[in-house]
């Protein structure tokens, strides 16, 4: 059995975004056949969303005995503040003159400074190693 729809509610969801980055970087080349780089980034994320006014009159939920209706808390759910720092080492080293190898180190560390549902602090790691052909 079903109790039915007794009535609604509705809001208008709201969010502020902030996104601060500085970065910095510069490439090194050493001779002909050689060339390193190195790239940093700093950045402060923030996002937040307005509290949501989804309340019902009380003779409703009186009538809605197995239902939860709270939802003072849904804006956190979506609140983003992270730090991130990015680093970045590039080499390239030139092998012919239309062949040359190439190699990336990146590592990326973010904090969650707010962490509601899951904590998304971590460090991703990755490696590129190539060869570029050019003609």
């Amino acid at each position: 059995m079903t109790l039915g729809q007794f009535g609604s509610s509705s809001d208008t969801a709201r969010n502020q975004s902030w996104y601060r980055t500085f970065a910095v970087g510069g490439s090194l080349a050493r001779g002909e056949r050689l060339t390193l780089g190195l790239d940093a980034s700093y950045t402060r994320a923030t996002d937040a969303l307005d509290a949501l006014d989804l309340s019902a009159p009380a003779a409703i939920l009186e009538k809605l005995h197995y239902s939860n209706y709270d939802f003072s808390e849904f804006h956190l759910y979506s609140n983003l503040n992270t730090d991130t720092v990015q680093v970045t080492l590039r080499g390239e080293a030139r092998l012919t003159s239309t062949l040359a190898g190439t190699f990336t180190a990146t590592a990326i560390d973010v904090t969650d400074n707010t962490p509601y549902l899951e904590d998304l602090t971590g460090t991703l790691t990755t490696y590129t190693v190539g060869v570029r052909w050019s003609f």
